[in-house]
Protein backbone atom coordinates (compact mmCIF):
# COMPACT_ATOMS: atom_id res chain seq x y z
CA UNK A 1 0.00 0.00 0.00
CA UNK A 2 1.15 3.68 -0.88
CA UNK A 3 2.46 5.61 2.09
CA UNK A 4 -0.17 8.47 2.92
CA UNK A 5 1.97 11.29 1.31
CA UNK A 6 3.09 9.33 -1.97
CA UNK A 7 -0.95 8.90 -2.59
CA UNK A 8 -1.62 12.75 -1.61
CA UNK A 9 0.62 13.36 -4.64
CA UNK A 10 -0.66 10.76 -6.71
CA UNK A 11 -4.06 11.74 -6.10
CA UNK A 12 -4.36 15.40 -5.22
CA UNK A 13 -1.15 17.43 -5.95
CA UNK A 14 -0.26 16.29 -9.27
CA UNK A 15 -4.11 16.54 -10.74
CA UNK A 16 -4.32 20.02 -9.34
CA UNK A 17 -0.77 20.13 -11.40
CA UNK A 18 -2.57 19.42 -14.17
CA UNK A 19 -5.63 21.57 -13.43
CA UNK A 20 -3.07 24.86 -13.00
CA UNK A 21 -1.23 23.78 -16.30
CA UNK A 22 -4.31 23.85 -18.33
CA UNK A 23 -5.73 26.91 -16.75
CA UNK A 24 -2.67 29.00 -17.72
CA UNK A 25 -0.73 29.29 -20.71
CA UNK A 26 2.46 31.43 -22.25
CA UNK A 27 3.25 32.54 -25.45
CA UNK A 28 6.22 30.60 -27.25
CA UNK A 29 8.29 34.54 -26.64
CA UNK A 30 7.49 34.27 -22.80
CA UNK A 31 9.53 30.84 -22.62
CA UNK A 32 11.94 32.29 -19.70
CA UNK A 33 8.55 33.51 -18.00
CA UNK A 34 7.13 30.03 -18.52
CA UNK A 35 10.55 28.30 -17.08
CA UNK A 36 10.53 30.65 -13.94
CA UNK A 37 6.37 29.69 -13.45
CA UNK A 38 7.19 25.70 -13.85
CA UNK A 39 10.24 26.13 -11.54
CA UNK A 40 7.34 27.29 -8.55
CA UNK A 41 5.15 24.25 -9.12
CA UNK A 42 6.31 21.89 -6.77
CA UNK A 43 5.21 20.67 -2.86
CA UNK A 44 7.20 23.17 -1.02
CA UNK A 45 5.81 25.87 -2.90
CA UNK A 46 2.22 25.12 -3.49
CA UNK A 47 1.49 23.30 0.03
CA UNK A 48 1.10 23.05 3.49
CA UNK A 49 0.59 19.50 4.85
CA UNK A 50 -1.47 17.05 4.20
CA UNK A 51 -3.73 17.37 6.87
CA UNK A 52 -5.83 14.83 7.50
CA UNK A 53 -9.72 15.87 7.70
CA UNK A 54 -12.23 13.41 8.52
CA UNK A 55 -15.02 12.71 5.50
CA UNK A 56 -18.39 12.97 5.81
CA UNK A 57 -20.04 9.49 5.69
CA UNK A 58 -23.31 9.45 3.38
CA UNK A 59 -26.19 7.09 3.70
CA UNK A 60 -26.59 4.01 1.55
CA UNK A 61 -29.39 4.42 -1.13
CA UNK A 62 -31.18 2.39 -3.16
CA UNK A 63 -29.42 -0.37 -5.37
CA UNK A 64 -28.47 -0.18 -8.72
CA UNK A 65 -30.79 -3.14 -10.06
CA UNK A 66 -33.96 -1.37 -8.38
CA UNK A 67 -33.20 1.61 -10.42
CA UNK A 68 -35.11 2.04 -13.75
CA UNK A 69 -31.52 1.50 -15.73
CA UNK A 70 -30.90 0.03 -18.88
CA UNK A 71 -28.42 -2.80 -18.08
CA UNK A 72 -25.60 -1.47 -19.87
CA UNK A 73 -25.65 1.79 -17.80
CA UNK A 74 -25.91 -0.59 -14.35
CA UNK A 75 -22.88 -2.42 -15.55
CA UNK A 76 -20.57 0.51 -16.51
CA UNK A 77 -21.78 2.21 -13.40
CA UNK A 78 -20.57 -0.79 -11.10
CA UNK A 79 -17.36 -0.61 -12.70
CA UNK A 80 -16.98 3.14 -12.36
CA UNK A 81 -17.98 2.24 -8.52
CA UNK A 82 -16.29 -0.63 -8.28
CA UNK A 83 -19.02 -2.24 -6.48
CA UNK A 84 -19.44 0.47 -4.04
CA UNK A 85 -22.50 1.55 -3.72
CA UNK A 86 -24.85 4.62 -4.58
CA UNK A 87 -25.48 7.40 -2.05
CA UNK A 88 -29.30 8.05 -0.99
CA UNK A 89 -28.79 11.72 -2.46
CA UNK A 90 -27.61 9.72 -5.73
CA UNK A 91 -30.60 8.03 -5.91
CA UNK A 92 -32.96 10.34 -4.63
CA UNK A 93 -31.58 12.83 -7.86
CA UNK A 94 -31.65 10.11 -10.20
CA UNK A 95 -35.31 8.92 -9.53
CA UNK A 96 -36.18 12.35 -10.15
CA UNK A 97 -34.30 12.99 -13.30
CA UNK A 98 -35.26 9.91 -14.83
CA UNK A 99 -38.46 10.69 -14.55
CA UNK A 100 -37.77 13.59 -16.50
CA UNK A 101 -37.91 15.63 -13.71
CA UNK A 102 -35.65 19.00 -12.38
CA UNK A 103 -33.08 18.49 -9.86
CA UNK A 104 -30.73 20.66 -7.53
CA UNK A 105 -28.18 18.56 -6.09
CA UNK A 106 -25.91 20.33 -2.93
CA UNK A 107 -24.31 17.85 -0.91
CA UNK A 108 -20.78 18.29 0.12
CA UNK A 109 -17.33 17.91 -1.70
CA UNK A 110 -16.75 14.03 -3.12
CA UNK A 111 -19.60 13.17 -2.27
CA UNK A 112 -20.59 11.94 -6.28
CA UNK A 113 -22.76 14.81 -7.46
CA UNK A 114 -21.42 14.03 -10.98
CA UNK A 115 -22.37 10.98 -11.51
CA UNK A 116 -26.05 12.13 -10.32
CA UNK A 117 -26.12 13.86 -13.90
CA UNK A 118 -23.65 11.38 -16.05
CA UNK A 119 -25.88 8.53 -15.02
CA UNK A 120 -29.04 9.38 -16.50
CA UNK A 121 -27.31 11.40 -19.85
CA UNK A 122 -25.40 7.80 -20.12
CA UNK A 123 -28.36 5.94 -19.74
CA UNK A 124 -30.96 7.77 -22.38
CA UNK A 125 -28.03 7.89 -24.95
CA UNK A 126 -27.79 3.88 -24.35
CA UNK A 127 -31.44 3.39 -25.12
CA UNK A 128 -31.27 6.36 -28.23
CA UNK A 129 -28.14 6.84 -29.63
CA UNK A 130 -29.44 8.79 -32.68
CA UNK A 131 -27.40 12.09 -33.61
CA UNK A 132 -27.95 15.19 -32.27
CA UNK A 133 -26.73 17.39 -29.45
CA UNK A 134 -28.41 15.91 -26.30
CA UNK A 135 -26.45 16.83 -23.34
CA UNK A 136 -24.70 20.58 -22.45
CA UNK A 137 -22.23 20.78 -19.61
CA UNK A 138 -21.23 23.96 -18.23
CA UNK A 139 -18.67 24.15 -16.05
CA UNK A 140 -17.63 28.11 -14.25
CA UNK A 141 -13.63 27.02 -15.20
CA UNK A 142 -11.53 25.72 -18.10
CA UNK A 143 -9.77 23.94 -15.80
CA UNK A 144 -13.25 21.88 -15.14
CA UNK A 145 -14.09 21.47 -18.27
CA UNK A 146 -10.81 19.58 -19.06
CA UNK A 147 -11.29 17.50 -15.91
CA UNK A 148 -14.97 16.62 -16.70
CA UNK A 149 -13.63 15.40 -20.67
CA UNK A 150 -11.35 12.98 -18.78
CA UNK A 151 -14.57 11.15 -16.65
CA UNK A 152 -16.41 11.14 -19.44
CA UNK A 153 -13.71 9.69 -21.37
CA UNK A 154 -13.88 6.96 -19.03
CA UNK A 155 -17.28 6.25 -18.76
CA UNK A 156 -17.66 5.76 -22.47
CA UNK A 157 -14.63 3.97 -23.26
CA UNK A 158 -16.64 0.88 -24.39
CA UNK A 159 -19.38 2.95 -25.80
CA UNK A 160 -18.02 4.10 -28.90
CA UNK A 161 -21.28 5.29 -30.69
CA UNK A 162 -21.91 7.96 -28.12
CA UNK A 163 -19.79 11.08 -28.70
CA UNK A 164 -18.80 13.79 -26.57
CA UNK A 165 -16.42 17.21 -26.66
CA UNK A 166 -15.09 19.71 -25.12
CA UNK A 167 -15.98 23.55 -26.44
CA UNK A 168 -13.90 26.15 -24.85
CA UNK A 169 -11.27 29.02 -26.15
CA UNK A 170 -8.67 26.36 -25.93
CA UNK A 171 -10.46 24.47 -28.98
CA UNK A 172 -8.33 24.20 -31.53
CA UNK A 173 -10.33 24.62 -34.86
CA UNK A 174 -8.64 22.12 -36.91
CA UNK A 175 -7.10 18.76 -37.29
CA UNK A 176 -4.42 20.35 -38.48
CA UNK A 177 -4.17 22.98 -35.27
CA UNK A 178 -4.96 19.78 -32.84
CA UNK A 179 -1.69 17.92 -33.98
CA UNK A 180 0.37 21.13 -34.14
CA UNK A 181 -0.12 21.28 -30.14
CA UNK A 182 0.32 18.02 -29.47
CA UNK A 183 3.57 17.98 -31.41
CA UNK A 184 4.61 20.92 -29.14
CA UNK A 185 3.25 19.10 -26.05
CA UNK A 186 5.87 16.23 -27.26
CA UNK A 187 8.22 18.10 -27.95
CA UNK A 188 8.41 19.54 -24.61
CA UNK A 189 8.84 15.94 -23.32
CA UNK A 190 11.67 15.50 -25.23
CA UNK A 191 13.38 18.71 -24.07
CA UNK A 192 15.75 17.35 -21.77
CA UNK A 193 16.97 14.05 -24.04
CA UNK A 194 19.83 14.28 -26.74
CA UNK A 195 18.60 14.11 -30.09
CA UNK A 196 20.16 15.87 -33.55
CA UNK A 197 17.14 17.83 -34.86
CA UNK A 198 16.45 15.22 -37.53
CA UNK A 199 15.94 12.52 -34.64
CA UNK A 200 13.93 14.91 -32.79
CA UNK A 201 11.38 15.06 -35.42
CA UNK A 202 11.38 11.65 -36.70
CA UNK A 203 10.64 10.37 -32.98
CA UNK A 204 8.19 13.37 -32.50
CA UNK A 205 6.38 12.20 -35.48
CA UNK A 206 6.34 8.57 -33.93
CA UNK A 207 4.60 9.60 -30.72
CA UNK A 208 2.32 11.38 -32.54
CA UNK A 209 1.31 8.99 -35.16
CA UNK A 210 1.16 6.61 -31.45
CA UNK A 211 -0.81 8.92 -29.39
CA UNK A 212 -3.48 9.33 -32.47
CA UNK A 213 -3.87 5.93 -32.88
CA UNK A 214 -4.34 5.23 -29.13
CA UNK A 215 -7.01 7.71 -28.33
CA UNK A 216 -11.15 7.47 -28.34
CA UNK A 217 -12.87 7.43 -31.37
CA UNK A 218 -16.12 8.93 -29.90
CA UNK A 219 -13.79 12.15 -28.81
CA UNK A 220 -13.95 15.23 -31.18
CA UNK A 221 -11.30 16.90 -30.51
CA UNK A 222 -11.33 20.29 -32.49
CA UNK A 223 -13.93 22.96 -33.85
CA UNK A 224 -14.62 21.64 -37.25
CA UNK A 225 -15.51 18.44 -36.33
CA UNK A 226 -17.74 19.67 -33.57
CA UNK A 227 -19.81 21.99 -36.22
CA UNK A 228 -19.80 18.88 -39.25
CA UNK A 229 -21.12 16.11 -36.28
CA UNK A 230 -21.98 17.55 -33.45
CA UNK A 231 -21.54 15.26 -30.50
CA UNK A 232 -24.24 14.15 -28.28
CA UNK A 233 -22.37 15.46 -24.87
CA UNK A 234 -20.72 18.70 -25.08
CA UNK A 235 -18.92 20.17 -22.12
CA UNK A 236 -18.38 23.97 -21.80
CA UNK A 237 -18.17 27.09 -20.29
CA UNK A 238 -20.90 30.10 -19.61
CA UNK A 239 -19.26 32.41 -21.55
CA UNK A 240 -18.41 30.19 -24.69
CA UNK A 241 -22.03 28.95 -24.64
CA UNK A 242 -23.01 32.62 -25.35
CA UNK A 243 -20.63 32.75 -28.17
CA UNK A 244 -22.49 29.14 -29.29
CA UNK A 245 -26.00 30.23 -29.57
CA UNK A 246 -24.88 33.26 -31.41
CA UNK A 247 -22.46 33.18 -33.70
CA UNK A 248 -23.63 31.50 -36.75
CA UNK A 249 -20.75 29.80 -37.63
CA UNK A 250 -21.60 27.16 -34.72
CA UNK A 251 -25.22 26.88 -36.03
CA UNK A 252 -24.85 23.99 -37.10
CA UNK A 253 -24.29 22.90 -33.63
CA UNK A 254 -27.78 23.06 -32.51
CA UNK A 255 -29.28 21.72 -36.15
CA UNK A 256 -30.95 19.15 -35.20
CA UNK A 257 -30.47 18.74 -31.58
CA UNK A 258 -32.17 16.74 -29.79
CA UNK A 259 -31.14 18.70 -26.37
CA UNK A 260 -32.75 16.72 -23.51
CA UNK A 261 -29.85 18.14 -20.31
CA UNK A 262 -28.69 20.93 -19.34
CA UNK A 263 -26.49 20.71 -16.22
CA UNK A 264 -24.61 23.58 -14.80
CA UNK A 265 -22.13 22.00 -12.29
CA UNK A 266 -20.32 23.99 -9.71
CA UNK A 267 -23.32 25.97 -9.53
CA UNK A 268 -22.41 27.60 -6.14
CA UNK A 269 -19.73 29.29 -8.15
CA UNK A 270 -22.12 31.80 -9.94
CA UNK A 271 -22.13 35.29 -7.99
CA UNK A 272 -22.94 38.61 -8.78
CA UNK A 273 -21.95 39.60 -12.91
CA UNK A 274 -20.92 36.11 -13.42
CA UNK A 275 -24.44 34.78 -12.41
CA UNK A 276 -25.84 37.75 -14.34
CA UNK A 277 -24.62 36.16 -17.13
CA UNK A 278 -25.59 32.60 -17.13
CA UNK A 279 -28.87 34.14 -16.25
CA UNK A 280 -29.49 36.18 -19.45
CA UNK A 281 -28.03 33.24 -21.39
CA UNK A 282 -30.19 30.34 -20.49
CA UNK A 283 -32.94 31.31 -22.02
CA UNK A 284 -31.48 31.00 -25.60
CA UNK A 285 -30.89 27.32 -24.93
CA UNK A 286 -34.79 26.79 -22.70
CA UNK A 287 -36.76 25.76 -25.63
CA UNK A 288 -34.48 23.26 -26.72
CA UNK A 289 -33.95 20.98 -23.64
CA UNK A 290 -36.43 18.89 -21.96
CA UNK A 291 -34.53 18.75 -18.87
CA UNK A 292 -32.15 20.63 -16.21
CA UNK A 293 -29.83 20.02 -13.33
CA UNK A 294 -27.66 21.92 -11.60
CA UNK A 295 -24.82 20.55 -9.11
CA UNK A 296 -23.49 22.66 -6.37
CA UNK A 297 -21.33 22.61 -2.71
CA UNK A 298 -22.93 22.36 0.38
CA UNK A 299 -20.85 24.57 3.08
Amino acid sequence: MDSLTARFNKEVFSPYLDLLKAEYRFHHQFAHAKRVWEEKLTMKELVQGPYLEKSQTYEPGEPLGKLPLHEKTIATIQTQLNERPLYKHQTDALNLLLAGKNAIIATGTSSGKTLCYQIPILDDLLRDSLPGLRAIIIYPLNALVNDQLNEWEQMLAGHDQITFARFTGQTPNSQREYEERLKVTIREQLTDQQFTQQEREREVARRLEKQLQSEPRNRLNHRDAIRVKPPQVLITNFSMLEYLMERPVDAPIFENARLKFLVLDEVHAYRGVQATEIGLCLPFVDGRKDGYCGAGRRS
